[in-house]
């Protein structure tokens, strides 16, 4: 009978190992691969048209190798007029992950993977920490502004991570001192309670044992306006409600942003990431007499730090990539020790389903060992990625960048530290698809732009239908200098990540 217990005990305890080992991220020293995938899917959770097991197998038919799902986390306005704005308002909301539900998504995703075992499928999620009102309802310009200024959350799959969000609307129970003293209004509707009480007691019996009573109305009116008056006002504070020390009446700048990118920084797992949505988008539109506006937001991304990048290639116009502007101040930035965050770029496809574009028309292609939710996160964390677009037909891909110096090389995302002034060689080696052929793609002229330091190092014209560059750079100044690269041709574009050079 001891026996038999012991075999079932081993068994067991085989079988935890084996499923143990099956949520790890594979080991080992294999060869890095660049790996295709899409960046920020809305499906019908939120604003999408289409299942997440719809896109998932979708993706796969498209030849994605991973995708990274950022359906919106909370889509709800509400305007409120004094004094009890959190009672008296009007509000719209939207379908959302919360209200979906976000165990439920997880585990949507999660039953995804099982349908698409070859994809890294990643759960994300879209977050707009604030929006702020200007104007008045009663004079027609009541407006809401940046009400779409958004980031995409990656990579976390506790529910209890995204209950806690500091986003606007995203209220929870917390029993905190600051929580606790919002409810203190409510003394003033028990005190108003123990008033009326002596007020109905006798004052005085006489002889006979008649009572007589304080007959007061106006008495009775000012403790019963005190009673509901402390009871809306507590209401009204939401106590024992996590207060993010901000609201949607006041601009209070890139604070809420902020806190929602310091809240990612703190997860535990080290593979969450938050990236800049479509940083240079502009959105109008109306809703009745409510005007809602979301103007280009460069100026916050540069006021933020501890972010992981901001969208670099994506469906509307954008600049902030060209040599010399906004991303390369921030590397800039960076590398001088004044930016603690490493800011990358990716490819964000902003897919919506069927009708609206390709679901691989944007990519995002990351260099990995191994591909798991876990390799793909820390390689968009790290940068050890480019991003991509296409014509419909073909696209231009790299098969190796890499700087080397005296026998080390490193690629995309990666840094060599060289000991003085030296040269390093760089080398880049790409060409159009090869594996596409619907039909075979024309090769034409391409224009090739290397960055050094945020200045155009070489510019020069290659082949589509294959390159191998070899150039030589000579950095002297110590510290940490950059190189990244620009591939513009008619079928597409295609913008790297920086590659890092330190200086001792």
């Amino acid at each position: 009978m001891s026996g038999g217990i012991f075999k079932v005990m081993l068994l067991a305890a085989l079988c935890l190992r084996c499923l143990s080992a099956g949520s790890e991220e594979p080991s080992g020293d294999g060869e890095e691969k660049w790996h295709k995938g899409i960046f920020r899917v809305n499906t019908d959770v939120s604003s999408g048209g289409e299942s997440i097991s719809s896109v998932a197998s979708k993706a796969n038919a498209a030849g994605m190798d991973f995708v990274v799902f950022s359906d919106q986390f909370l889509v709800e306005c509400r305007y409120g007029v004094l004094p009890f704005r959190n009672i008296l308002y009007r509000g719209i909301s939207r379908h959302s992950i919360v209200s979906y539900g976000i165990e439920k998504y997880i585990q949507d995703i999660r039953n995804a993977r099982t349908e698409n075992p070859r994809m890294a499928l990643i759960v994300g999620a879209d977050i707009a920490p604030r929006y702020y009102w200007t104007g008045n309802p009663f004079s027609g310009n009541l407006t809401c502004n940046q009400f779409s200024e958004q980031l995409t959350v990656f990579g976390p799959e506790d529910p209890a991570f995204y209950r806690n969000m500091p986003v606007l609307h995203n209220e929870h129970v917390a029993f905190s001192m600051k929580s606790i003293v919002k409810g203190l209004p409510l003394l003033i509707s028990l005190a108003s309670v123990l008033l009326w009480i002596r007020s109905r007691k006798a004052y005085y019996r006489d002889a006979q044992g008649n009572a007589y009573r304080r007959k007061g109305i106006a008495g009775k009116l000012v403790l019963t306006a005190l009673f509901v008056g402390g009871m809306l006002w507590t209401i009204d504070n939401r106590p024992l409600r996590e207060d993010f020390g901000f609201d949607q009446y006041s601009r209070q700048g890139v604070f809420p942003c902020q806190q929602s990118i310091d809240y990612v920084g703190r997860s535990p797992d080290g593979k969450t990431g938050i990236i800049w949505s479509a940083p240079e988008a502009t959105m109008k539109m109306s809703i009745g007499p409510v005007s809602l506006i979301t103007i280009p937001y460069l100026d916050d991304i540069r006021a933020c730090d501890g972010f992981t990048g901001m969208a670099g290639i994506y469906g509307d116009a954008y600049t902030a990539l060209r040599p010399g502007a906004e991303w390369d101040g921030m590397i800039l930035s960076y590398c001088k020790g004044t930016r603690k965050s490493r800011p990358v770029i990716v490819g964000e496809l902003d897919y919506h389903g069927e009708g609206e574009r390709r679901i691989d028309v944007i990519q995002t292609v990351v260099r990995t060992k191994t591909l798991s939710p876990a390799s793909v996160c820390a390689a968009l964390k790290k940068g050890a990625s480019y991003a991509v677009t296409n014509d419909g037909n073909s696209q231009l891909e790299l098969d190796h960048v890499s700087l080397s110096s005296g026998g080390s090389a490193v690629s995309l995302g990666g840094e060599i530290a060289l000991n003085g002034p030296s040269q390093v060689e760089v080398s880049i080696k790409g060409g159009l698809d090869s594996k596409n052929t619907r039909p075979a793609p024309v090769a034409s002229d391409v224009r090739m732009t290397i960055i050094c330091d945020g200045k155009i190092y070489s510019e020069k014209m290659v082949s589509s239908a294959g390159f191998e560059i070899a150039e030589s750079l000579e950095f002297n100044a110590p510290g940490r200098h950059y190189v990244r690269i620009m591939l513009d041709g008619d079928r597409g574009r295609l913008v790297t990540n920086p590659v890092y050079v330190v200086i001792e």
